[in-house]
Protein backbone atom coordinates (compact mmCIF):
# COMPACT_ATOMS: atom_id res chain seq x y z
CA UNK A 1 0.00 0.00 0.00
CA UNK A 2 2.66 2.11 0.80
CA UNK A 3 4.57 2.05 -2.54
CA UNK A 4 0.88 2.41 -4.51
CA UNK A 5 0.31 5.81 -2.31
CA UNK A 6 4.26 6.95 -3.04
CA UNK A 7 3.26 6.56 -6.87
CA UNK A 8 4.97 3.14 -7.56
CA UNK A 9 1.51 1.14 -8.75
CA UNK A 10 3.66 -1.04 -10.73
CA UNK A 11 6.01 -1.58 -8.12
CA UNK A 12 3.01 -3.32 -6.26
CA UNK A 13 2.18 -5.82 -9.05
CA UNK A 14 5.79 -6.70 -10.99
CA UNK A 15 8.47 -4.42 -10.47
CA UNK A 16 9.18 -5.77 -14.20
CA UNK A 17 6.34 -4.31 -15.45
CA UNK A 18 6.84 -2.26 -19.14
CA UNK A 19 6.62 1.48 -17.63
CA UNK A 20 4.43 2.59 -20.28
CA UNK A 21 1.83 5.52 -19.38
CA UNK A 22 -0.98 3.56 -20.75
CA UNK A 23 0.04 0.03 -18.37
CA UNK A 24 0.52 2.66 -15.63
CA UNK A 25 -2.47 4.56 -15.34
CA UNK A 26 -4.63 1.56 -15.77
CA UNK A 27 -2.37 -0.59 -12.87
CA UNK A 28 -3.68 2.29 -10.57
CA UNK A 29 -7.21 2.13 -11.70
CA UNK A 30 -7.17 -1.41 -11.15
CA UNK A 31 -5.52 -0.44 -7.73
CA UNK A 32 -8.15 1.87 -6.56
CA UNK A 33 -10.55 -0.33 -7.49
CA UNK A 34 -9.35 -3.04 -5.87
CA UNK A 35 -8.91 -1.06 -2.55
CA UNK A 36 -12.18 0.31 -2.61
CA UNK A 37 -13.55 -3.20 -2.94
CA UNK A 38 -11.70 -4.16 0.31
CA UNK A 39 -13.36 -1.93 2.30
CA UNK A 40 -14.29 -2.94 6.12
CA UNK A 41 -18.29 -1.46 5.77
CA UNK A 42 -20.45 -3.81 2.91
CA UNK A 43 -22.15 -0.41 2.31
CA UNK A 44 -18.52 1.22 1.40
CA UNK A 45 -17.74 -1.48 -0.94
CA UNK A 46 -19.17 -0.85 -4.35
CA UNK A 47 -21.70 -3.48 -6.03
CA UNK A 48 -20.92 -5.85 -8.31
CA UNK A 49 -22.13 -4.25 -11.47
CA UNK A 50 -20.27 -1.32 -10.27
CA UNK A 51 -16.71 -3.47 -10.48
CA UNK A 52 -17.48 -4.33 -14.12
CA UNK A 53 -18.37 -0.82 -15.40
CA UNK A 54 -15.46 0.07 -13.46
CA UNK A 55 -13.34 -2.83 -15.30
CA UNK A 56 -14.42 -2.12 -18.71
CA UNK A 57 -13.75 1.78 -18.32
CA UNK A 58 -10.14 0.53 -17.27
CA UNK A 59 -9.81 -1.36 -20.41
CA UNK A 60 -11.29 1.50 -22.47
CA UNK A 61 -8.54 3.92 -21.16
CA UNK A 62 -5.83 1.54 -21.55
CA UNK A 63 -6.40 0.72 -24.84
CA UNK A 64 -7.37 4.38 -26.13
CA UNK A 65 -3.87 5.81 -24.26
CA UNK A 66 -2.08 3.00 -26.46
CA UNK A 67 -3.89 3.84 -29.68
CA UNK A 68 -2.77 7.51 -29.03
CA UNK A 69 0.41 6.59 -28.48
CA UNK A 70 2.56 7.21 -31.47
CA UNK A 71 5.91 5.42 -30.29
CA UNK A 72 6.92 2.92 -32.05
CA UNK A 73 6.58 -0.81 -31.04
CA UNK A 74 9.41 -3.68 -31.56
CA UNK A 75 7.81 -7.12 -31.78
CA UNK A 76 10.62 -8.87 -30.87
CA UNK A 77 11.16 -7.37 -27.59
CA UNK A 78 8.76 -8.57 -24.25
CA UNK A 79 6.56 -5.85 -23.20
CA UNK A 80 5.56 -7.17 -20.13
CA UNK A 81 1.94 -5.77 -21.11
CA UNK A 82 -0.63 -8.15 -19.45
CA UNK A 83 -3.80 -5.93 -20.67
CA UNK A 84 -3.65 -6.40 -24.38
CA UNK A 85 -6.91 -8.69 -24.71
Amino acid sequence: MARFIGGSAADVLDPHLARAPAAERALEMLLELAFRCMGPVRQDRPAMSDCCRALWTIRKTYRDMLAADVTPQHSDRPTGDLWRI
